[in-house]
């Protein structure tokens, strides 16, 4: 029998949360605030300049832009309410995702889901960057956002969550829907780079759930990978899982 769970961030937002948030909030507000003063007094964007991460800046030596890249939620129309919207809710998520994940294991595997899937997913970049520069500029938490889902649903992969509060739907149908979405939105606008970060993203914590906690996802056609992959996990791995 499916089990069901309370939705909503922990009652204590655990400390890296915060941070995390706080950097995607403040960073992405400030760069639409301050974007236009910047290119005015500087010649140079504060979005897609110098905290996004682009081949140009990289070939300027830029090289804070893997760091900064998963905090910009651009606001390509200014600050109106679809990109207050995209940031609340992606904000929400990772509160939600991030908050539940630190509350069973600890706040370091956090951490190292957000640095891992967000170094990987720049890495994934470079050949995107490298055939379309200096056109391509890439921003956002979507390897970050992945990343969390993927671990959180591998952590529940038999629960039930109430969609907009009001609709039951199992964690396997929910995450299945985001991939096949984000697979034809992607396919649709010829965005290959967003869909490597969310494949990224996703695959590092599928890594970190099988390799590292022995979790398996909601799919039982993947039962005999996750147990291989569980199998391989060293002790060295295992010593930051929560006894």
């Amino acid at each position: 029998m499916a089990n069901r769970f309370e939705q909503g961030p922990p009652i204590a937002t655990p400390t890296s949360v915060k941070v995390v948030l706080g950097l995607i909030f403040c960073a992405s507000i400030l760069a639409a605030l301050f974007d236009r003063w910047f290119l005015y007094f500087f010649q140079l964007s504060l979005t897609k300049d110098l905290l996004s991460i682009s081949w140009t800046g990289l070939h300027r030596y830029f090289l804070w832009q893997p760091f900064t890249y998963f905090f910009i939620e651009e606001a390509s129309n200014g600050i109106d309410f679809s990109f207050l919207f995209n940031l609340a809710f992606k904000c929400y998520i990772i509160s939600v995702t991030g908050g539940t994940i630190c509350m069973r294991y600890k706040e370091r595997l956090f951490i190292i889901l957000t640095l891992g899937a967000s170094l990987l997913g720049a890495l994934s970049l470079l050949p995107y960057l490298a055939i379309d520069a200096p056109i391509l500029v890439v921003s956002g938490c979507t390897a970050l956002f992945f990343s969390l889902i993927v671990f959180w649903s591998m952590m529940n992969n038999d629960g039930t969550i109430m969609l907009l509060f009001a609709f039951p739907i199992s964690v396997k149908w929910l995450l299945s829907l985001l991939f096949i979405g984000t697979f034809f939105m992607c396919l649709y606008n010829s965005d290959w780079a967003t869909f490597s970060l969310a494949f990224f993203g996703s695959l590092w914590a599928y890594l970190w759930a099988t390799i590292g906690y022995g979790l398996r996802t909601p799919y039982d056609w993947t039962y005999s990978w996750d147990d291989a992959l569980e199998r391989l996990g060293s002790s060295k791995i295992r010593r930051f899982k929560k006894k």
